[in-house]
């Protein structure tokens, strides 16, 4: 279990919960310390309620999948996924962007991101519309 691992961290940003895994030779392997992830597994997103309305994501994972083989087939790069289940559970595996292997395939390189809040230092919590961000 996750909690038996001492030493698991994974920090990713957005709404929808999620982890990271690495993917080595057909297994996927929790990453230990500074071992670099290979792809995000995105849960669906489920049912949001609220006193003025109530949204069905529960097929979420199917939604953000269909999305990106439109987006492929107009042309545009987006990253290798597919649609996983682990027991009754269904998650989207997305290859992560933000990797790649040496030349020599013997190590994972990370490739460092920044979004706009990180660039105009816009905190965190102020990153969606709703919370008075930019949106």
């Amino acid at each position: 279990m996750i909690e038996d691992v001492e030493d698991f961290r994974i920090s990713l940003a957005g709404a929808q919960e999620k982890t990271a895994l690495l993917y080595l030779e057909n297994r996927w392997c929790l990453p230990i310390a500074a071992t670099p992830t290979t792809h995000i597994i995105k849960l669906p997103i489920g049912k949001i309620e609220s006193h003025s309305y109530s949204i069905d994501l529960s097929d979420s994972v199917e939604n953000e999948y269909l999305c990106a083989l439109l987006a492929k087939e107009f042309g545009l790069s987006v990253p290798h996924c597919f649609i996983m289940q682990v027991g009754d559970i269904k998650a989207l595996a997305v290859e992560r962007f933000d990797r790649r292997y040496a030349s020599d395939g013997s190590w994972i390189m990370r490739l460092p991101q920044e979004d706009f809040c990180q660039v105009l230092n816009v905190p965190s919590a102020r990153k969606y519309e709703n919370q008075g961000g930019q949106g």
